[in-house]
């Protein structure tokens, strides 16, 4: 995964939460110590536990209440993943 989306999921946490609540994510992600750049290359599974901790983090960074769905619009499309090279 590009460190860009790394750092601009930290920059969203400490926009909404300051740095207490993405230093609350990222000890729960199991991540205290790292640090992301934007132009380096870092394992998917680790915004995957990024992401995860943000959500479990909810209550520790000061959003108060349940965890509430989030809408989605169905386009009526399936959805397929193919490469960009496919000729």
């Amino acid at each position: 995964m590009h460190g860009i989306v790394f750092a601009e999921l930290q920059k969203f946490v400490v926009s909404e939460h300051g740095h207490p609540g993405w230093k609350a994510v990222a000890d729960k992600a199991g991540m205290a110590h790292k640090v992301y750049l934007s132009a380096g290359q870092y394992p998917d599974s680790e915004i995957t536990s990024l992401v995860t901790a943000v959500l479990y983090t909810q209550g520790e960074t000061g959003m108060a209440g349940a965890l509430e769905p989030i809408e989605t619009t169905d386009l009526g499309g399936t959805t397929a993943q193919t490469s960009a090279n496919t000729p």
